[in-house]
């Protein structure tokens, strides 16, 4: 006998706004090691004053990152990585580009 179709999987979906905004929190803070200022916001001036289109995110940054929220959501990029880029990484850089 079977039952209705839907999701039988016991994992719980990601919360893409908390991610998100764990997103834009790593954006603002990552520091390349032996480096001493943010990789990113500088990235996102020139983006936002449309000298530059493309932002570049690497997964080693996020495995880096000195929060542990970095390996989660890198593991969670590699798992799903168009509806990360998509929709959470848009999302989080829409909304630091329109502060």
């Amino acid at each position: 006998g079977g039952g209705g179709g839907g999701n039988t999987s016991t994992e719980e979906s990601p919360d893409y706004t908390s991610e998100a905004a764990t997103f834009r929190a790593f954006l603002s803070s990552f520091v390349v090691i032996g480096e001493a200022l943010p990789f990113y916001p500088p990235i996102l001036r020139r983006i936002k004053s449309r000298q530059q289109t493309l932002l570049q995110v690497h997964l080693a940054h996020l495995n880096e990152w000195d929060d542990p929220r970095g390996f989660l959501l890198m593991e969670a990029v590699q798992q799903n990585s168009k509806r990360y880029q998509d929709d959470v990484f848009c999302r989080a850089v829409d909304e630091m580009l329109e502060e």
